[in-house]
């Protein structure tokens, strides 16, 4: 996951309540903070205080935040934004919540400003995907350059991490890990997940040989000497037609093609009509 570039709209997706994204996104903001990006926070209903102390516990006390003013003004809101970090050198948006403007202005409207946020500034937001209808999600996901989807693995309770990179080529690709953040540090320590492959043995079948009837006809299993021995000594009547020529076209014992060849025999009979009379006169066709 610390492979995905800061480009376009990235996609965090909390599959269910049990997982939150917020530590992952406080160790990603940290990170780019260190590659000299400036990290701009956009709130909706969030105490500014409270995001200011979140990233102050990681270490990150430079962090511009903007504030939604009123629901009314979200449009413009958004307009604005280029404009406010004009005097910034390499700004990077984290804007929370996005289930919030996709129940205010539906999935068209919120699309359409990620989008024209998302050609000029690296946008991270998280979106609660277990309260989204399947059809949102797919737009989303589509229209995103990165999709993180985290879970968490039932038994081992392991936080999991499902990457989808989108190229410009409509090449699409997927990894799976698993990943710890640091308490202390924040840091991010992740590796390639393979899941735990499950020993499966099939179940053992009694035998019932021993309860089968005895016959006096084996079938022929087990054959006596001279039971065998008539066996191989028995002709086949249809063995005899491969040999012969003109049946078939490949000799089967010898594997050489023969000549294969046909003639009609007609013997003519004392009531066969032979002229050149129509012999259907009488049906008036």
């Amino acid at each position: 996951m610390e492979n995905v570039a800061p480009k376009g709209l990235l996609l965090v997706n909390e599959t269910s309540d049990e997982v939150s994204a917020v530590p992952l996104m406080l160790s990603t903001m940290k990170r780019l903070s260190q590659q000299s990006f400036d990290i701009v926070a956009i709130l909706n209903f969030s105490s500014k205080k409270r995001i200011q102390e979140r990233f102050t516990k990681v270490g990150l006390s430079s962090v511009t935040t903007l504030k939604l003013p009123n629901i009314d003004q979200i449009s413009a809101f958004f307009s604005e934004i280029p404009s406010k970090l004009a005097h910034l050198q390499k700004p990077v948006l984290y804007l929370e919540n996005l289930n919030v403007y996709l129940s205010i202005l539906g999935v068209d409207p919120t699309i359409r400003l990620l989008n024209l946020l998302a050609a000029q500034f690296p946008i991270y937001t998280v979106i609660k995907g277990e309260n989204l209808k399947e059809l949102t999600e797919n737009r989303l996901n589509f229209v995103a350059n990165a999709v993180l989807k985290l879970r968490t693995e039932k038994k081992s309770t392991k936080n999991l991490c499902e990457t989808t990179l989108s190229k410009k080529d409509g090449a699409v690709k997927s990894y799976l890990e698993e990943y710890t953040i640091d308490p202390q540090t924040f840091t991010i320590d992740s590796k390639k997940y393979s899941p735990e492959k499950i020993d499966y043995t099939e179940p053992s079948v009694p035998e019932t040989s021993s309860q089968l009837p005895k016959t006096t006809f084996d079938m022929g299993l087990n054959l006596r000497e001279d039971e065998a021995e008539a066996k191989k000594s028995t002709k086949l009547p249809f063995l005899n037609a491969q040999n012969e020529k003109g049946l078939v076209n490949l000799n089967i014992n010898t594997g050489k093609k023969v000549r294969a060849g046909g003639q009609i025999i007609y013997t003519p009979d004392r009531d066969d009509d032979l002229d050149d009379s129509d012999p259907d006169d009488d049906l008036m066709i």
